[in-house]
């Protein structure tokens, strides 16, 4: 729900979703990406993966068991509560974790971007967050694709990390 600019704490717009939808269509829109995931993932669960012996191995949000209804709404938001969008986005997603399961870049992968010292979690702010200054990210020293796998090793490295903390969201 929605707080209106002003109003006293707790109290919100009645009738009204994150995206000033009605609240019905929103939680219809997330058991519709729900019940199309489930059918991804079963259908994920039937094909032979690389490092994957059973279903139940698929990692974190690819299990349709795991799937909360924040991070259905979560693809939903990025992609302006358009179903098919959120679903596409989704799989990509999907795609790629299977090919690059969390933690799978090691340190000496992106050693260029580790000596830049530019990444910093600030766990102080309120959410926790992690912030990159990009003056020090100079591309023309890292080898191809490390400034792609840079990113995906701070962020894994952080979600653990606050995973450890105790930390529900990143």
């Amino acid at each position: 729900m929605v707080k209106e600019v002003g109003a006293p704490a707790g109290e919100e717009l009645a009738g009204e979703g994150l995206a000033g939808e009605p609240a019905g269509q929103e939680e219809a829109k997330v058991r519709e990406l729900r019940r199309r995931l489930v059918a991804l993932g079963q259908e994920l669960q039937s094909q032979p993966h690389v490092g994957i012996a059973t279903p139940r191995e698929l990692p974190g949000e690819l299990n349709p068991e795991k799937l909360t209804d924040d991070t259905l709404r979560r693809f939903l938001v990025a992609r302006r509560w358009n179903l098919d969008k959120a679903f596409q986005m989704y799989s990509k997603f999907a795609e790629y974790r299977l090919r690059v399961p969390e933690g799978s870049i090691a340190a000496a992968d992106v050693s260029v971007g580790l000596r830049h010292k530019k990444t910093f979690l600030l766990p102080d702010v309120g959410e926790p967050c992690f912030l990159t200054v990009m003056q020090r990210h100079i591309v023309s020293e890292c080898p191809e694709g490390e400034a792609f796998k840079y990113t995906q090793f701070s962020f894994d490295r952080i979600n653990n990390y606050l995973k450890k903390q105790g930390e529900e969201k990143v």
